[in-house]
């Protein structure tokens, strides 16, 4: 491993915990992830591809909503998730997190490399997948208020915070 390299890899691991120990706001944080995953991105050579690649390009965000209505008629209702942290994040799900939606809620999960992950159009393929996730996570979500048909969580759907997404 060259010195470059390396000096990449302690970069990457050093700034979350930097930011971490000044408190920024997870949208700052995200941000500083972004830029360095855009900065390493551009210091990797094309061999360096993401091997999640294929699966993201595939996501088209504009069909996000059709698919997710597709899906609810056919009364296969689930949830995105994003592997793109230590934790997966869940863009566009509205609904209370309790036992039922963590063990009992039907999840899919698109991977993006965790945040350990750095490879070339890391950055551009992690929004693309949120931005997908968030989209879809928003129609089965308003759907599922609409008519939970046979969705196990009811009481986690808190028809009283909606919000008008």
């Amino acid at each position: 491993m060259t010195f470059l390299r390396i000096l990449h890899v302690l970069i990457f691991f050093c700034i979350p915990f930097k930011a971490a120990s000044t408190e920024l706001s997870n949208e700052e944080l995200q941000i500083q992830k972004q830029a360095l995953r855009k900065y390493l991105g551009n210091q990797l050579s094309d061999q360096d591809v993401c091997s999640f690649a294929p699966a993201i390009n595939k996501l088209e965000p504009k069909e996000a909503a059709k698919h997710a209505q597709r899906d609810y008629d056919q009364n296969d209702i689930y949830f995105y998730s994003v592997a793109d942290g230590f934790a997966p994040s869940r863009p566009g799900f509205e609904f209370e997190f309790s036992r039922c939606v963590i063990f009992d809620s039907k999840w899919k999960s698109i991977d993006v490399g965790g945040d350990a992950i750095v490879c070339k159009e890391h950055s551009s393929l992690s929004q693309k997948a949120n931005q997908y996730v968030a989209l879809f996570n928003r129609e089965m979500t308003r759907l599922v208020r609409k008519d939970p048909k046979s969705y196990p969580c009811r009481d986690s759907i808190n028809i009283t915070n909606q919000s008008s997404h």
